[in-house]
């Protein structure tokens, strides 16, 4: 190994490593879920149910979820570093298009666009940071990423809600695009350059032999689904009777992202102590009974709930996205299919959920993410059992 490589995988570069993909993860959550605090608006706008305005968000997260594979194919040829720098930059580039799109189904079209985009930054994130650093660290490191996506996802919703309510949705996306282009910027000096692991010989095959990484998926895809529909559709519950809050108001709530950036990066402590399988049945017992505490209709226990879901899936999300890149031995593959299934989670079952708001109310939602947090611990308790946690 070079003394590049080697100097990249010691202690020196963990803490500009961990910057620098907090970053790539803030840009790739800020641009993708700062519309989701937008949707009231653009379903204004364009006279949409709730459901159907949650298809702006939905065809970013369904780009992402199609163009997963062919990013890591192309990670077979090109180093892994050099790509993620393409989907760092094509983000920023392509992003101010999407404010600028005029109609809803060339909009669509355009978010589509931009989620095939980014999704070099999910599909090849943290299994270059085995690339960077030793396994212990990269693991730790996975966290900071999953809490740099937690703080892109607050800080694109903040920055388009504020400027939104004074403005309008596209002066609002126009904003998230400067706050990502920081990030890009941030990302882009500081990430170091290294020589990159090859894939174990087999490091494939037996992945994806090992049931663990497909009941990671699975949890990836209905938790995700879950966590996405409740943020989509909290906004118009608030909007509307009996709370009636404004646009700025209702913003405000998106604060309680930071419970999920703090967990993220928190989770390699727990795992230390407690085991992976152990965090992760906690985590979505916390997701699901989140839910069940959002039923009343007072808003202090809406946002209690809103915390205990969102640190619910944020333990969830870091604790599984490690775990299958460690799984994958390095190869890219394993994480993309986790990839894959979160983002189908987020743009099939995010979008699905809300014919459920749409024909049932906040109730009606409620019962079915119980449902589905029924089914995922049922998953894991079946499907994480397979050797040493």
């Amino acid at each position: 190994m070079t003394t590049s490589a080697a100097t990249g995988r010691g202690g020196a570069a963990f803490a500009p490593t961990v910057v620098a993909f907090g970053a790539a993860g803030l840009v790739a959550f800020a641009e993708l879920y700062g519309v989701q605090a937008l949707l009231p608006a653009i379903g204004r706008e364009f006279a949409l149910s709730p459901s159907s305005a949650a298809l702006v968000q939905s065809a970013g997260a369904l780009g992402l979820a199609i163009a997963v594979i062919p990013w890591s194919l192309a990670a077979r040829r090109m180093r892994r570093g050099t790509l993620l720098r393409i989907a760092v930059i094509a983000t920023i580039v392509l992003s101010p298009l999407v404010a600028a799109t005029d109609g809803l189904v060339p909009l669509l079209a355009v978010r589509f666009l931009q989620g095939a985009v980014l999704a070099g930054i999910p599909a090849l994130a943290v299994t270059h940071l085995g690339d960077v650093l030793d396994r212990p660290r990269a693991a730790a490191a996975a966290g900071w990423y999953v809490g740099g996506t937690a703080i892109g996802g607050l800080s694109g919703r903040l920055v388009a809600g504020t400027v939104g309510a004074l403005g309008d949705w596209r002066m609002a996306l126009v904003a998230v695009s400067l706050l990502s282009a920081v990030a890009a910027a941030a990302f882009l000096v500081l990430t170091p350059r290294v020589v990159e692991l090859p894939d174990e010989p087999g490091a494939v095959r037996r992945a994806l032999r090992d049931r663990r990484v497909w009941t990671l998926c699975l949890l990836a895809l209905l938790q995700m689904g879950a966590f996405v529909a409740v943020y989509n559709f909290i906004g118009f519950r608030l909007l509307h009777p009996p709370f009636g809050l404004p646009d700025i108001t209702v913003t405000a709530v998106f604060v309680v992202y930071l419970a999920g950036s703090v967990t993220a990066a928190r989770t390699g402590r727990l795992v230390a102590r407690f085991g992976r399988r152990r965090v992760v049945a906690a985590a979505l017992v916390a997701q699901t009974l989140g839910a069940v505490v959002t039923l009343p209709e007072l808003l202090p226990t809406i946002v209690v709930g809103l915390v205990v879901v969102t640190v619910g899936f944020f333990a969830l999300h870091a604790v599984a996205a490690g775990w299958v890149a460690e799984l994958g031995r390095g190869s890219a593959l394993p994480s993309a299919l986790y990839t894959i299934a979160y983002y189908l989670g987020a743009g099939v079952l995010g979008w699905a959920l809300g014919l459920v708001y749409d024909g049932g109310g906040w109730r009606a939602l409620v019962v079915v993410l119980v449902v589905l947090g029924a089914a995922a611990g049922t998953a894991a308790a079946a499907g994480l059992r397979r050797g040493r946690a």
